[in-house]
């Protein structure tokens, strides 16, 4: 049984804390209790909200992730989490340095639970193209993705 999820992006401003908002939304609407968080490669934005725009768009589509503070994934967050769900390849290569070796294979890109040709492109970084309603329409896509495929 998955009792924790982990999402990663950059900055864990953007893409991270819409996908720990839309699978917390999801999540109790469902009725299961699972342990979620999200954070960031770098330290860039640590404590700060997500990016308003970010914030606005997720809030247009009653999601609401104001709560939400952005912090850097740390080494204990392999031993603590079930899932690590990145966002783009180059984020599953900095989660590959920092921990070498996933025996568990719990890394994986969060758009790899969406079935065909989707489930190997990356969800853009809205905070560099400025398309956050591209972002999070596939983020919201592939984290149904991700509920249908491990716990229904």
């Amino acid at each position: 049984m998955v009792k924790s999820v982990l999402f990663v992006c950059l900055g864990n401003i953007c893409r991270s804390p819409t996908a720990e908002g839309i699978f917390r939304s999801k999540i109790k609407t469902k009725g299961f209790k699972i342990r979620h968080d999200s954070a960031g490669l770098t330290n860039w934005h640590e404590g700060h909200p997500p990016y308003e725009p970010m914030r606005n768009t997720c809030e247009k589509h009653g999601y609401d992730i104001s709560d939400l503070r952005a912090r850097i994934i740390k080494k204990e967050d392999y031993r603590d989490f079930d899932w690590i769900l990145a966002m783009d390849d180059q984020n599953i290569d900095e989660l590959t340095n920092i921990y070498p070796s996933d025996p568990e294979n719990k890394i994986r890109k969060i758009t790899s639970f969406i079935d065909g040709s989707l489930n190997r492109i990356n969800v853009p970084d809205p905070y560099y193209t400025g398309d956050y309603v591209a972002s999070f329409n596939l983020i919201e896509q592939a984290v149904e993705a991700f509920l249908n495929q491990i716990f229904e």
